[in-house]
C-alpha cells in the first residue's frame, strides 16, 4: 500500500492590459478639461487550484491480492476550467435601449400609426362615447342596472341559449380595449406634446446622456469522472455584467427629430405596428422595439461618446465521485478535489457614431401582464 500526501492548494494569477495613454492625464484632470474617450481593456484573474485525491482499492477477490492505492495531483491534470468570460449581450442590448429612453430620442407619441390607424381609433372613439352617452340616458330614468349594463358591454352582446349576454367576452373585450386602445392612444397624445416642447425648445447645445445596466447570469453543469466512469461532481458559473454608456451629441434638425419622435421617418416600424397580431410576436421575439430603435437618433449629430463594459466570472468545480474502478471492476474507486478561479474582463471602447441595437433574440414571454392579455384573446376568439 502507498499513500501520498495532499498538497495544499496551487494559487494563480494573471493581468493583461492593452490600449491607449493619455498624455498628461493627471494634468487634465487637475485642471477640469475633458479627457478623450480612448480604447483600453483589462483581462486579469487568479485561481485556487486545489488537490485531487484518489483512492483505489481491491478486496482481492479477483486478483487474489488486496490492495489500497492512494495519490493526490493537482486538479488542472484531471480536470480543465471553462472558457473564460464574455460580456452579457443583454446587459450591452438594454443599456442601448436606456441610452435612447433618457435621451427622449425614442418614439413618444406615434402619430404616425394613429392616423394609418384612423378608422379603428374613430371606432374606439364613437364606441365609448355611444356606451357613455347610453348610461347618462338610463341614470337619468332612474335605471341603475341599465347605466351599469350599458358600460359594461362591450360591442353588440352575444346571448346564449336561454341566458343573457357573455360576460365573459365582455370583459376580455374591455380588458383589451384599455391595454391595446385606450393607453396607447392616451400615451401617443401625451409622447406627441412632448414632442411639441422639444421642439419649440431645442437648441444647438450640447446634450449629454449616460446608462448604466447590470445583468447576471448562472450555469450549472456535471462533471464526469472517467476514473470511476459516472458524473461525480459539478461545474457552477456565475457571470454578471455592468455597462456603462455615455455620449455627447446635438440636435441637427428639429424638424426630423420631431418627425422621428412621433413615428414619421420609420416605414418599416409602422408597417408592422399596424399588422395584426404583431403586439403578440413582440412577446417572443421584440421586433418592433428593435425597428422603433432605428430611428431614435435621427435628426441628431453624435459628437463622442464611449461603452464600458465591466464582467466578472466566478467559475467553482467541485468532484466527489465513488464506485467501481473502470477496467476494473472488482476494484472501487473515489475521487475527491476542488479548484475555483475568479475572472475579471474590462473593456472600454470609443464611440464612432449612435449606438445600434443588436438583432432581437427570444425571451420569456411568461408575465403577468402578458398572461392576461393571452387569456382576453383566448376568450374573445372562441366566443365568436
Amino acid at each position: 500500500m502507498a499513500v501520498s500526501v495532499t498538497l495544499p492548494s496551487m494559487p494563480n494569477y494573471q493581468r493583461n492590459w492593452t490600449g491607449t495613454r493619455t498624455p498628461g492625464y493627471r494634468k487634465i484632470l487637475r485642471e477640469g478639461g475633458r479627457l478623450p474617450c480612448n480604447s483600453h481593456s483589462v483581462s486579469m484573474w487568479r485561481s485556487s487550484v486545489g488537490q485531487l485525491t484518489r483512492t483505489d482499492s481491491d478486496p482481492g477477490t479477483v486478483s487474489g491480492r488486496a490492495y489500497r492505492q492512494a495519490d493526490s495531483q493537482p486538479m488542472t491534470r484531471a480536470y480543465g476550467f471553462p472558457a473564460g468570460p464574455v460580456h452579457l449581450e443583454q446587459a450591452t442590448r438594454v443599456a442601448i435601449a436606456k441610452l435612447i429612453k433618457f435621451s427622449g430620442n425614442e418614439i413618444e407619441g406615434n402619430l404616425a400609426q394613429d392616423l394609418a390607424q384612423f378608422g379603428q381609433t374613430a371606432q374606439l372613439l364613437s364606441g365609448t362615447l355611444n356606451r357613455l352617452t347610453s348610461a347618462v340616458t338610463a341614470l337619468k330614468r332612474g335605471n341603475i342596472p341599465g347605466a351599469v349594463t350599458a358600460l359594461w358591454r362591450n360591442g353588440n352582446p352575444r346571448f346564449r341559449k336561454g341566458g343573457g349576454p357573455s360576460v365573459s367576452r365582455d370583459l376580455a373585450n374591455n380588458w383589451l380595449e384599455l391595454q391595446y386602445g385606450w393607453k396607447p392612444l392616451l400615451q401617443d397624445i401625451h409622447g406627441t406634446i412632448n414632442s411639441l416642447k422639444k421642439f419649440h425648445s431645442s437648441s444647438n447645445s450640447i446634450l449629454h446622456v449616460s446608462s448604466n445596466v447590470t445583468a447576471d447570469h448562472s450555469d450549472d453543469a456535471p462533471v464526469f469522472s472517467s476514473h470511476v466512469g459516472k458524473e461525480g461532481g459539478r461545474t457552477t458559473v456565475r457571470t454578471v455584467t455592468s455597462v456603462r454608456m455615455a455620449m455627447n451629441y446635438r440636435v441637427s434638425s428639429r424638424t426630423t427629430a420631431f418627425l422621428a419622435q412621433t413615428g414619421f421617418t420609420n416605414p418599416i416600424n409602422l408597417l408592422w405596428e399596424v399588422l395584426p397580431w404583431s403586439f403578440v410576436v413582440d412577446w417572443v421575439l421584440p421586433i418592433g422595439p428593435y425597428l422603433e430603435s432605428l430611428s431614435a437618433f435621427h435628426g441628431m449629430e453624435f459628437l463622442d461618446g464611449f461603452q464600458r463594459s465591466f464582467t466578472r466570472q466566478i467559475t467553482s468545480v467541485t468532484v466527489s465521485a465513488a464506485g467501481p474502478f473502470v477496467g476494473f471492476p472488482s476494484a472501487t474507486s473515489t475521487e475527491n478535489g476542488s479548484m475555483t478561479r475568479e475572472w475579471i474582463v474590462l473593456s472600454r471602447e470609443k464611440l464612432l457614431d449612435f449606438p445600434s441595437q443588436a438583432p432581437p433574440s427570444f425571451r420569456n414571454p411568461l408575465s403577468a401582464k402578458h398572461g392576461a392579455n393571452a387569456l382576453a384573446l383566448l376568450v374573445q376568439a372562441f366566443k365568436r
